[in-house]
């Protein structure tokens, strides 16, 4: 007769070899640029070694791990000849209080947006890159820098930038409108 604790190891032997033929954990060998063709595990210049994967992520959010990053595949029809990408980590980190989210780019971690647990957006380059932000019809942008280059979407347009004055020809309230190379300043 068997006892209650060799029935909970057997039990628990039973699960792991379940789990472990549905599950796989290992290196991204291959990132393709629309995910549906990965590769995980193997040699990154070896595709016969490389396990086919999908990449499936939330929606509204893509990304493209680096090759290296560890990823979570789970087998996509129970017998493992594909797995789909469910999770990756690249192994950076971030430190991040409860309640907050952040979102990099895995080739240069100092680009980043973070929303913070008050409610605030950080939009953060310390890359000396570019920063391009498009409010759409009706919004608005509140920058702090040194200096702020304004320039329009098309070489037609002008950009208004909205100061304390008075009212340019499409009633707007203005008291200067930028060049491609003018600052504005003010807070």
């Amino acid at each position: 007769m068997i006892n209650l604790s060799q029935l909970e190891h057997r039990l628990r032997a039973f699960v792991a070899a379940a789990v472990a033929r549905v599950a796989y954990w290992g290196p991204v060998s291959l990132s393709t640029s629309d995910g549906k063709s990965d590769g995980i595990g193997g040699l990154p210049s070896d595709v016969d070694s490389q396990r086919a994967a999908r990449r499936v992520q939330h929606a509204g959010f893509r990304s493209r791990p680096p090759k290296g990053s560890m990823s979570l595949g789970i087998a996509q029809h129970g017998d493992g000849s594909t797995l789909l990408l469910v999770a990756e980590d690249d192994g950076a980190t971030v430190a991040l209080e409860e309640g907050e989210a952040q979102a990099y780019s895995p080739a240069q971690p100092s680009c980043r947006i973070w929303f913070d647990k008050d409610g605030a957006l950080h939009i953060a380059s310390n890359t000396g890159k570019d920063i391009t932000i498009d409010p759409g019809t009706g919004g608005s942008v509140k920058v702090t820098g040194t200096a702020i280059t304004m320039q329009p979407a098309t070489a037609a347009a002008v950009v208004p930038v909205l100061l304390f004055g008075s009212t340019d020809s499409w009633g707007v309230p203005v008291t200067q409108l930028p060049t491609a190379s003018g600052q504005v300043k003010g807070g």
